[in-house]
């Protein structure tokens, strides 16, 4: 099914027949760029953010054929067939020193799927942390895809470590006989340095492209190197990219553009490939006056080893979606609980503890006493689900937590579908909020002598009674907000359970937990749409609609289920909110759909609550204030969305849920 329209918000769209794509003997270069989860505080370790910056450069650049960029999280893309359409690969994420899964390519069979891709002569990219890689599994591929690695485990000093690192200002030199260095020569940095680097003997395919003297060493560093591989792949390693303010140094943005360029078999323009960044590009936190209501919620979410009934991974990136809907939320991850006792902490607004210590020693005494200070002194805190589990071997976290799962007391219905009821108690998290339904692991019986008022309750087979899901009080100075929903990643993703969580920590956080631009998924069915006067401009053919403007149809069945293709053209000028295009029906119907704009990042996206997964997020941003073509192909169990003629995601889907509800077709609002 085809259907037109038009909006602008400067929104303009007009629904039109999808443009061709290039001819298949020009086909673009496809870059794919890896971030691992991070591990760091603000401004260090910047994963995602550097993979972003470097793919808008690239999509940007002048003087280069045509590039298709593709951006995946947490070290790894869900589907890794996707990687076999990569002409190069980048990678920028966690070293394996302290914990050997922290390193994404570490797990599972994933160094033989770049195998086969490295035999095939696929380029390899990987800068700073994530050359961290032990010396007999990692170690031996590095030096053979990219030419060395960072050797922490046969050095003679006390810690075995053979390469070193310092953080230093410097004037690096770049080599000026290879094309990576074009447009490069003698410039200034200061970076966190590793050096002293493992390398092969003699390796005549290995060429130094960046050296720099560092204090107390006779002889110039290698820090940045390229190799040509025999079977005819391109690799490339640098040990910068510490700092996030350091892609805004044109030199160093450009040696690693250039990079990705020459891995890719793309010939590197004379003067190297040419790119400008913004401010906001390089700022992690925007600066915002004090008792700003949209000031950032600078957040950690605590995860890494739990139940093995919990997959923490899984859970942790439903957790991030669900923030990523209020662009208030800056969200880093630590998988490590002692890195609680770094003084970067007390940087953040709230830590999310989505964490169980099974089979694993509790909290040391700097990161019990780092935890306290954190919340006593005002700050928030998050329990998700099983958490209330961890630490039980310290009695202060009971109070924490005020309702804990003690083994052989506690227990849970089996996981199936439940109603969760907001109780009517007046509280701004609840508010306007309604009762919804969910599929999950219900808990009762938690174990606590502190007081809670509910703020959500449902009724437990099992025990007969209605069971506390959700509550909120104060510690010290401090907020603490704690859910025992969200057993697994679809739970959390279930709407009324992150809306719920999302409110739930931003209160914690001492913040507004609606916000000035939070998108709320708990809204009441609605029955008609709003008549309001559309507001017209000039739009990319003829006229189009200026939003935000509720502009609805008539509730069609054609609108309803797939196969359906929506396409429009679309003119944003701002990512701080969700930009709604077009949406069909109400949000809690499982025949509910709609595209739009993601706040915070711009992207291209669809939502669709009646399957799995729910949001589909492409890495195309779409606020540039230019015109753009989108589409959404929604098939039976597949879902594909374009941006200007070319495929920006594809997804399989499943359908979850049965609640239909006929409504309206909403344009440019919803």
């Amino acid at each position: 099914m085809r259907f037109a329209c038009l909006i602008t918000l400067a929104l303009g769209c007009l629904v039109a027949p999808l443009a061709r794509g290039a001819p298949a003997d020009a086909a673009p270069k496809t870059i794919v760029l890896i971030a691992g989860t991070k591990s760091h505080g603000p401004g260090h370790h910047e994963y995602e953010k550097g993979a972003r910056l470097l793919a808008a450069c690239l999509e940007a650049a002048p003087d280069l054929p045509e590039i298709r960029t593709e951006v995946y999280l947490d070290g790894w893309p869900d589907d890794e067939a996707v990687l076999g359409r990569a002409d190069t690969i980048f990678l920028f994420s966690d070293g394996s020193d302290r914990d050997v899964q922290a390193h994404p390519l570490l797990r599972g069979e994933r160094l033989k799927t770049l195998e086969k891709l490295m035999a095939r002569g696929v380029g390899l990219v990987a800068i700073h942390y994530t050359v961290f890689v032990p010396s007999r599994r990692g170690g031996p591929e590095f030096l053979e895809w990219i030419g060395g690695y960072f050797d922490y485990e046969n050095g003679s000093g006390p810690n075995k470590w053979f390469s070193k690192i310092g953080v230093h200002r410097t004037q690096a030199e770049a080599n000026a006989s290879h094309p990576i260095a074009r447009g490069l020569g003698k410039f200034e940095l200061e970076e966190e340095y590793y050096y002293n680097i493992r390398f092969r003997p003699q390796d005549e395919r290995l060429t130094p492209i960046l050296t720099t003297p560092i204090p107390g060493e006779e002889q110039p560093q290698v820090v940045a190197w390229a190799v040509e591989r025999d079977g005819g792949g391109r690799g490339f390693g640098f040990t910068g990219g510490h700092f996030h303010s350091n892609w805004g140094v044109d030199e160093f943005r450009k040696l690693v553009l250039n990079a990705l360029v020459w891995t890719a078999k793309i010939e590197v323009p004379p003067g190297g490939v040419e790119s400008r960044v913004s401010k906001a590009d390089l700022t992690v936190q925007p600066p915002h006056a004090p008792g700003d209501a949209a000031a950032p919620i600078k957040t950690l979410i605590l995860t890494g080893h739990n139940h093995p009934a919990h997959d923490w991974r899984a859970t942790t990136k439903a957790l991030q979606a669900a923030f990523q809907r209020d662009p208030r939320f800056d969200v880093s991850v630590v998988v490590d609980p002692e890195l609680l006792a770094q003084e970067s902490l007390a940087e953040y607004d709230l830590l999310v503890q989505n964490y169980v210590n099974w089979e694993r020693p509790g909290l040391g005494d700097e990161s019990k006493a780092a935890l306290l200070k954190f919340v006593e002194s005002g700050k928030g805190l998050a329990v998700v689900h099983f958490a209330n589990g961890a630490f039980l071997d310290w009695p202060e976290y009971r109070k924490l937590a005020r309702r804990v799962w003690i083994e052989g007391k506690s227990g849970h219905d089996n996981y199936g579908p439940f109603t969760v009821h907001f109780t009517g108690r007046r509280h701004p998290i609840t508010e306007g909020l309604h009762d919804f339904e969910t599929t999950d692991e219900l808990y009762h019986d938690q174990q606590g002598d502190l007081p809670i008022e509910p703020l959500a309750t449902a009724g437990s087979r099992n025990t007969g009674r209605d069971e506390p899901m959700a509550f909120a009080y104060e510690y010290g100075k401090g907020r603490v907000f704690q859910t025992v929903l969200g057993h697994d990643e679809q739970a959390i993703r279930n709407a009324g359970t992150a809306e719920l969580i999302r409110r739930g920590s931003a209160w914690a956080a001492g913040r507004d937990p609606v916000g000035p631009a939070a998108t709320s998924r708990s809204e009441p069915p609605v029955e008609d749409p709003v008549e309001e006067p559309a507001v017209l401009a000039q739009g990319k053919f003829g006229k189009a609609l200026v939003g935000p403007a509720p502009v609805a149809a008539a509730p069609n069945e054609a609108y309803q289920d797939p196969p359906l293709t929506v396409e429009c053209w679309a003119r944003l000028n701002s990512k701080n909110g969700f930009n709604i295009l077009v949406a069909n029906s109400a949000k809690e119907s499982s025949n509910h759909w709609e595209i739009y704009s993601y706040a915070g990042s711009g992207a291209f996206s669809a939502y669709l609550p009646g399957f799995k997964p729910a949001e589909i997020i492409s890495d195309r941003d779409i606020t540039d204030g230019r015109w753009h073509h989108v589409a959404m192909v929604f098939e039976p169990r597949r879902v594909r969305l374009y941006v200007d003629a070319r495929q920006a995601a594809d997804a399989r889907v499943e359908p979850v849920g049965n609640n239909r509800q006929l409504g309206p077709l909403y344009f440019a609002s919803y």
